[in-house]
This record gives C-alpha cells, sequence and structure tokens, in this order.
C-alpha cells in the first residue's frame, strides 16, 4: 500500500485552524488567569479584613497605627501588617518607622494574621503591591473617604469600619483608557458594575 504523506497544502491548513485555535483560546485563558487573580485579592482582602475585626474584638479597639488618620499611608500600612503579626519589630529594616507605641499595640502577641509566603510586615496583593486600607479612626461608624472607582447611590458616607481595596493589574486608583472606569479594582464590600457608572453602591 502506498504511503499518504501531507501535501503543502494540506499542512498549510491545519497549521491556520492551529493559528486561528490559538487566537480563539488565548484571550479566554488570559481571562481565566486575571479572574483567579482577583478571586484571590478577594480572598486575600477579606482575610485582613477579619484580622482587623479580630484584633478589634480582643482589644476593643482598631489596630490603628500610632497617628495614622482615616487613610493609612504606605508607611502606615506596614505598621498595621506588623501589629496584626505580633511582630518584634526593633531589628526590623522594613519598620524603622514602627513607634514603641505601635510595637505595645499588640501587647498579647496574639498572631492575628499568619502570612505564608510573605515577608514580615509585608502582605501585598496579587500584583505585588500593598492593600489599599481605611480605617474609621475616630469610631463614628462611618467612612468618609470614598475609594476611587466607587460611587454610592444615593451619595453617602460608608458604613464601615473597615475597607480593604486593591487596584487590581493596573495599578490604577483613577479610570484609565483600557479599564474604565476601573472595573479591575477589588473591594471588601460588595458593589454592582456598570460601563456607565462603574462600580456602585446601593443604597
Amino acid at each position: 500500500m502506498k504511503k499518504r504523506v501531507f501535501t503543502l497544502v494540506e499542512l498549510l491548513i491545519v497549521i491556520g485552524i492551529i493559528i486561528i485555535l490559538s487566537g480563539v483560546l488565548l484571550p479566554v485563558l488570559v481571562g481565566a488567569g486575571k479572574k483567579a487573580d482577583q478571586t484571590k485579592a478577594k480572598a486575600e482582602i477579606t482575610t485582613l479584613v477579619n484580622a482587623i475585626k479580630h484584633f478589634e474584638s480582643t482589644y476593643g479597639v482598631l489596630p490603628i497605627p500610632d497617628g495614622a488618620g482615616e487613610v493609612l499611608t504606605p508607611a502606615e500600612y506596614t505598621q498595621l501588617i506588623l501589629i496584626l503579626q505580633a511582630e518584634n519589630t526593633a531589628d526590623d529594616a522594613a519598620a524603622t518607622a514602627l513607634t514603641a507605641a505601635n510595637t505595645n499595640k499588640n501587647s498579647r502577641k496574639v498572631k492575628f494574621l499568619d502570612i505564608v509566603g510573605n515577608r514580615r510586615g509585608v502582605y501585598v496583593d496579587p500584583w505585588d503591591r500593598f492593600y489599599n486600607v481605611l480605617l474609621d479612626h475616630d469610631y463614628n461608624g462611618e467612612i468618609t473617604t470614598i475609594p476611587a472607582g466607587v460611587s454610592i447611590a444615593p451619595s453617602t458616607p460608608l458604613r464601615y469600619s473597615i475597607v480593604v481595596w486593591s487596584t487590581g493589574p493596573d495599578g490604577a486608583s483613577a479610570p484609565t483608557a483600557n479599564d474604565k472606569p476601573n472595573r479591575d479594582n477589588v473591594y471588601s464590600f460588595s458593589t454592582s458594575w456598570s460601563k456607565a457608572t462603574g462600580h456602585t453602591i446601593e443604597r
């Protein structure tokens, strides 16, 4: 029997089919990876919020770094993580700004945030950026700073004592040309999303 071989035309057709399938599947695979990272960010945000709440239930106060306001700066965020980790920071280069008052906030040395794969004082999102944290520092039951990319209908303060969010893969707090209006942001609270209004909290 004569051996069957591919002709040049058949070979080109097969290559063309492979290229078309790759073009169809690649965006799906990229989208799946992005969704997985956002799901991981949501889980880590929940873990951080729960750690802060556990601290509050243990000590009766929020773990607010010394001198911090409603919006935590990157240095204050590092201090927050160290407080939750119950770390002795006297010899920690990453926490040189941590005061003795902050070290003593977790006087019982309870590990509220036990992190696998992160260094002391480091708790980053899947895109290696700090989470944004807002704390009700004056204990009035609301947060007046609204995260970028979020609107509230009707306009009112956030009725939370803790708000955590990630700016997503683009790292932008404000809407960008390719991400309008910041659909990839991940928040500790539930929102509805539309192209017209972005993330919205319905009241």
